[in-house]
């Protein structure tokens, strides 16, 4: 979520699109509400999430590579590698990783019908 508000952000900041960005992502769909995300479980569909679209990116010229994992940042010539081998430039390289919730260390966690 907070990538796609810095996209939305910088797109509004730079409607002349002199910046070139690329937004490498390993999840296979664009940005979703995952504060609801629960509510899927409840049978609101996958659209009903969505922030925006494939089609939001490409309209404002950014690059959205999905599906990607981004496996190590090479500072010195300034590129990231994806899971591959690809390595994509940078000028500048803005991240956000998501994150990961904690799991308690508690009995049960590992039991079928228990998602972390």
């Amino acid at each position: 979520m907070v990538a796609h508000r810095f996209c939305e952000r910088l797109s509004e900041l730079d409607p002349e699109r002199r910046y070139r960005v690329t937004v490498v992502g390993e999840e296979p769909r664009p940005a979703y509400d995952r504060v609801h995300l629960s509510e899927f479980f409840s049978g609101r569909g996958a659209e009903e999430l969505a922030l925006t679209s494939r089609e939001w990116y490409a309209e404002r010229g950014i690059d959205l590579q999905l599906g990607r994992q981004v496996v190590a940042i090479q500072r010195g010539p300034r590129c990231i590698e994806v899971a591959g081998g690809e390595r994509i430039p940078y000028d500048r390289l803005v991240l956000a990783s998501g994150s990961a919730p904690f799991v308690l260390p508690i009995p049960g966690v590992e039991l079928p019908g228990v998602f972390l």
